[in-house]
């Protein structure tokens, strides 16, 4: 009975230690998860570039814009949209002439500063770089400033530089919030000669007459030096900006966006007013050494299609020049056969003189 008891006793010991460790419900864990990446300090965003300010063969990035609408001193309703455009921030106190003049000399900027007379043509642009002779001085007519939309709190616009000679360029689009009040502070206007060439010291010392000079009187007259506007001029009757261009190189035998040469342009306007100009043009590019033996597509010559059009003295220049009299046209007609059917007897008078037939 006592070994039963026992036996009993060690059995309920047994039960007990294996219900107490290998039995007891297992401890849950908390669900691990991969830690996340580290919090990261936001970068800064990065002005994106505007357009470029070169002067020579430095190349400047701009970067920042800023805009402001002001009024005339002595005339409170006249507004002003002053825009400066930096390659790096400004502060609102630094953003007057004052500041720039000094920032700019010492190379701790370069920035462009645009004025423009709400309602008008008069756009005014001041370069700030340590290189230039004019830095700090407004330019008239030296940009192009294309304004695509604009109220009273934002403008966006596009402004590039006119080529005119000078060693340096700008072209930048640009968006900005505008800061109303306070009254536009304007800096002097270069002197004439400081224009062009003279503004980054480029042709200093080239005398009155050079090519740069007269490359920069074409732009205060408005003009660009390129074939367009070469050809605006030409088609305005403006002799005194063809002498320019001619003068500072243009060639005269450059050709227009339809393939005639610029003689053929001269020629096709002497009929149309102003006519003393329109044939004085022809006469510039013939003296010019433009070519006087040009065939357009139908074969048509400066001195063929000047008989119907122009006057005796261009007729005469023409033949002087070189121009091949009997020259036929694809459908066989002459300068002395244009000049009988339109009428133009003193041209046909000289073009028999030079031995001209129909």
């Amino acid at each position: 009975m006592v070994r039963f008891f026992l036996f009993f006793l060690g059995l309920l010991s047994f039960l007990a230690a294996l219900t107490l460790g290998g039995c007891t419900p297992a401890r849950l864990e908390q669900p691990r998860t991969a830690p996340g990446p580290a919090p990261t300090v936001k970068e800064e965003a990065r002005p994106k570039g505007l357009g470029t300010f070169t002067i020579g063969d430095q190349t400047t990035v701009l970067t920042h814009s800023y805009a402001a609408l002001q009024s005339d001193k002595n005339d409170p309703k006249q507004n002003f949209v002053v825009v400066l455009l930096t390659d790096r921030p400004v502060a609102a106190a630094d953003r007057q002439p004052s500041r720039l003049t000094p920032l700019a000399k010492s190379k701790k900027l370069h920035a462009l500063r645009l004025i423009w007379r709400s309602g008008s043509d008069d756009v005014r642009v001041v370069l700030y770089h340590p290189e230039i002779i004019a830095s700090g001085l407004a330019f008239r007519g030296q940009s192009i400033l294309n304004i695509t939309a604009l109220n009273d709190r934002h403008i966006e616009a596009e402004v590039r530089s006119k080529k005119l000679g000078q060693d340096w360029a700008f072209t930048v689009k640009f968006k900005a919030d505008l800061v109303k009040g306070g009254v536009v502070e304007l800096e002097p206007l270069a002197a004439a000669d400081t224009s062009g060439e003279s503004a980054s010291g480029v042709g200093k010392g080239s005398g009155k007459g050079s090519p740069s000079q007269w490359i920069s009187e074409l732009g205060r007259l408005g003009y660009e030096f390129t074939d367009d506007d070469f050809f605006e001029a030409m088609r305005k009757g403006d002799l005194r900006a063809m002498r320019l261009f001619l003068s500072a190189g243009m060639s005269p035998n450059v050709r227009s966006r339809i393939g005639d040469s610029a003689l053929m342009m001269a020629i096709g306007s002497c009929s149309t007013p102003p006519v003393r100009e329109h044939n004085s043009i022809a006469l510039a590019l013939i003296e010019a050494k433009a070519d006087v033996n040009f065939r357009n597509n139908i074969r048509v010559t400066p001195l063929i299609q000047a008989a119907d059009k122009c006057e005796p003295d261009v007729i005469q220049a023409l033949i002087n020049a070189g121009a091949e009299v009997n020259a036929r046209a694809a459908g066989g007609g002459t300068a002395l056969l244009m000049a009988e059917v339109m009428g133009k007897t003193e041209n046909a008078k000289i073009l028999r003189k030079a031995g001209g037939a129909r």
